[in-house]
């Protein structure tokens, strides 16, 4: 090995950035934390941020106490903080083209932090936009998101999108975006899913509103109703085995998400029946979905009834 030889203070070589931020005409470079070279225009830039406009009117110091890293290829460079990526997206929504996709969460952040750092208002405004489009995808992090944004109202759909997903009881690590959230808001969090999850379970419990509704649900074919017969028996047992798996899964996801999908009751219609689905009467499979449409409905409207406070 060259003894000789040192790697540590090797500078990767810029990178351009590509079209349309590699005009010849341009005259500023913007230089991400990852050594990618944004070639643009002061003009748009101030226009887009006091911030940057600022930079630009500063005095320049005298050519002989410049460093080389200030200039390249004789344009002024400006090193920022962010990657390559988070400034694709912002200096997209300066230029006049289409607004740049923001396909997560993690998009979504990295504008609105960098618009709020450089004070571009009417691109954070645009940004938020897409962070409803994007928020069910990734409702964690969207919580975490719109309590850094102080967006009290997003904060509580975020957190009811929260019901239906996965990671709860929450365990560390928690997603990086969480260290904007303070301890109380999380502990809020917490509690929220707690109340919704006691009142979804609740419901799965209501035997007699769930007997009341089979025994009112006539076959919409003929004029029979199934009181006592083989059936209604059928249909009650699956009851009991619906709700029974139904409050096993409320008790961590309490949405209606969680419980009235197509796969779930099918799942329940089998370990009831013993059997595919497809093998019972049309009757008695519209019937069960009826229920568990109607289920999801009644579960919605008192999960809705749970409030949740926030301290943004």
């Amino acid at each position: 090995m060259n003894e000789g030889c040192s790697c540590k203070n090797v500078v990767p070589t810029p990178r351009p950035a590509g079209c349309p931020f590699d005009d010849d005409d341009a005259d500023v470079i913007i230089q991400s934390s990852d050594s990618v070279h944004f070639k643009m225009y002061k003009v748009i830039l101030g226009k887009a941020s006091p911030i940057f406009k600022d930079i630009f009117c500063l005095p320049q110091s005298p050519p002989s106490e410049r460093s080389p890293d200030d200039f390249f290829h004789g344009l002024p460079t400006v090193k920022v903080s962010e990657d390559s990526h988070t400034l694709l997206l912002l200096f997209t929504f300066c230029y006049p083209m289409e607004d740049p996709v923001l396909a997560s969460i993690d998009d979504v952040r990295s504008v609105l932090e960098g618009a709020q750092k450089y004070q571009m208002d009417a691109i954070a405004k645009r940004a938020r936009a897409s962070w409803s489009v994007v928020a069910a995808a990734d409702s964690l992090k969207a919580f975490a998101v719109a309590c850094r944004m102080g967006w009290e109202d997003d904060a509580r759909v975020a957190a009811r999108l929260t019901l239906g997903e996965a990671f709860w009881p929450l365990e560390p690590p928690l997603p990086v975006e969480f260290r904007y959230v303070s301890s109380e808001n999380l502990l809020r969090l917490i509690s929220y899913h707690r109340k919704c999850a006691a009142v979804a379970c609740q419901l799965a419990d209501d035997y007699p509103w769930a007997n009341q509704l089979m025994n009112s649900l006539a076959c919409q074919h003929c004029d029979k109703l199934y009181k006592g017969s083989t059936q209604a028996t059928g249909l009650a047992d699956w009851l009991r085995v619906f709700l029974s798996s139904a409050k096993s899964v409320l008790v961590t996801r309490p949405s209606s998400s969680a419980v009235t999908s197509g796969t779930f009751a099918w799942e329940t219609m089998r370990k009831s029946y013993g059997c595919p689905p497809c093998d019972l009467p049309m009757h008695v499979v519209y019937k069960i979905h009826t229920v568990v449409e109607l289920f999801g409905k009644e579960l919605d409207s008192r999960i809705a009834l749970v409030t949740l406070q926030l301290q943004l």
